[in-house]
């Protein structure tokens, strides 16, 4: 009796954990980012430079998503009072960032569903906390039916070549763009440090 007993809760916990479909933060993992897209793919310091991207969050990720605007250059979530105490949360400037510090031999590795591809890098293989991120942002338009999004940026001044992230729109370890941006002087030749 004990057994079926245990064997019963254990089935009744598996099937209560596979059927879940809460909304709510403490409810399932947000999606990859997919799609990444620099463009274009070389250009100088304090030029614009477009991302494009593909997430489709769950409810609660959707409606912040839908609040955020460009303000004075700056990327705003305007569903958040100014005065409010968590007005810090307003300014989403960290959004695109740009000189992320690999490790030695760090492999990217994608995930592909529907079509849309992923790049991510394991945990520990990166580092964002020496990242610079745009001083002003021109546009920023995501859908919440499709998914896809677009945000243009002014590339900072201390920018160098590399693979750019998208921070906060995911799990921590992916965002990447697919390819490299390739960030080059007034004579043409690419800066990397």
């Amino acid at each position: 009796m004990k057994r079926i007993l245990f064997f019963s809760f254990i089935s009744l916990f598996l099937i209560g954990c596979c059927e879940s479909n809460d909304t709510t933060l403490g409810g399932e993992v947000p999606p990859n980012v997919y799609n990444v897209k620099v463009s274009p793919t070389s250009t100088q310091r304090g030029e614009e430079l477009t991302v494009t991207f593909n997430v489709h969050y769950y409810e609660i990720y959707n409606e912040h998503l839908k609040t955020v605007e460009v303000i004075d250059g700056q990327l705003t979530d305007v569903s958040i009072p100014d005065d409010s105490e968590k007005s810090s949360y307003r300014n989403i400037n960290y959004l695109v960032n740009f000189n992320i510090e690999f490790e030695e031999n760090a492999k990217s590795q994608t995930k592909t569903e529907n079509g849309k591809t992923a790049v991510f890098y394991d945990t520990g293989a990166y580092n964002i906390i020496n990242a610079v991120n745009p001083n002003k942002y021109t546009y920023f338009k995501w859908d919440s039916a499709t998914g896809d999004g677009e945000v243009r940026c002014i590339v900072p001044e201390k920018a160098i070549s590399g693979v750019i992230k998208l921070e906060g729109l995911g799990i921590s370890n992916c965002g990447f763009s697919d390819e490299k941006l390739i960030i080059v002087d007034e004579n043409g030749n690419e800066i990397t440090e």
